[in-house]
């Protein structure tokens, strides 16, 4: 009776790590598309020589975004190495 009991917490674990490792993608795709759009914007601005709304574009992109996409991507390699080991 117990390893049924276990057996089934264990699915439901897997099935919530599943579900919180998509959910990581998705946060990572809509950041990657923030990304291009500000990239997209910044490089506008370099062409018209408006450096300071370039930077304006590009600082957060080096100071959150990036950061933000390598702590999710190391978090959901990590829940990966998990839910191979189930």
């Amino acid at each position: 009776m117990f390893n049924r009991q276990f057996a089934h917490s264990g699915l439901e674990l897997k099935s919530k790590l599943i579900h919180i490792k998509e959910a990581i993608w998705t946060i990572m795709t809509i950041i990657f598309i923030t990304v291009y759009i500000k990239r997209n914007k910044a490089q506008k601005a370099f062409i018209r020589q408006d450096f300071i709304t370039a930077k304006k574009y590009l600082q957060p992109i080096a100071n959150i975004y990036i950061p933000l996409n390598i702590i999710l991507g190391l978090l959901a390699i990590y829940l990966g190495v998990t839910l191979r080991g189930f």
